[in-house]
């Protein structure tokens, strides 16, 4: 099977009838407009694929096949949406802003270094150019971190904290 990317998320139910809002990173709306299937999941390996039944408007109401009440679209809120990789068109600038939009759901999470413990709070996620920097406020000082795959070890939605590994010197700067 194809690798999976993350081309946006579930925002919420709407309606009754199992509707759902969807959030599509800028630059791949022809992406999903273009396919028969979403999957949706907490990441690649658990995602499963739902058959989209309709999709419409500006705000990215989407209907998919097992998802008939409010109640079982309630269940996906927040999750994750993934095409396959052969699916996606891309760029590294479409990269970086999808990165930068995919970043935003951590503000308010707690930043864990895998070596050092708990930094502090995500109060705000900045793009600088192909760079996305988190401010995280913790013992009174303000870091930045770069928020990169290579330093995220894991996220856990439920309490809301981000495990990183930052590389020795960071939180010195």
């Amino acid at each position: 099977m194809d690798e999976l990317v993350e081309i946006g998320n579930v925002r919420k139910a709407h309606g009754y009838a199992g509707e759902l809002k969807l959030t599509v990173f800028e630059g791949h709306e022809d992406d999903v407009e273009a396919v028969d299937f979403l999957f949706i999941g907490r990441s690649p390996a658990t995602a499963l694929p739902y058959e989209i039944i309709g999709l419409r408007g500006a705000d990215w109401i989407c209907r998919l096949e097992g998802i008939g009440s409010k109640e079982a679209a309630a269940e996906i809120r927040g999750m994750p949406i993934f095409l396959k990789r052969s699916q996606v068109s891309d760029t590294p600038i479409l990269q970086a802003q999808a990165a930068s939009a995919e970043f935003q759901r951590f503000v308010g999470f707690a930043l864990i270094d895998t070596e050092r413990g708990e930094i502090g709070q995500i109060r705000q996620i900045d793009d600088y150019s192909l760079q996305t920097l988190a401010k995280v406020h913790g013992d009174g000082r303000e870091f930045l971190i770069p928020m990169t795959q290579d330093f995220i070890r894991g996220v856990d939605f439920v309490k809301k904290i981000v495990f990183m590994e930052l590389p020795d010197g960071l939180l010195e700067l």
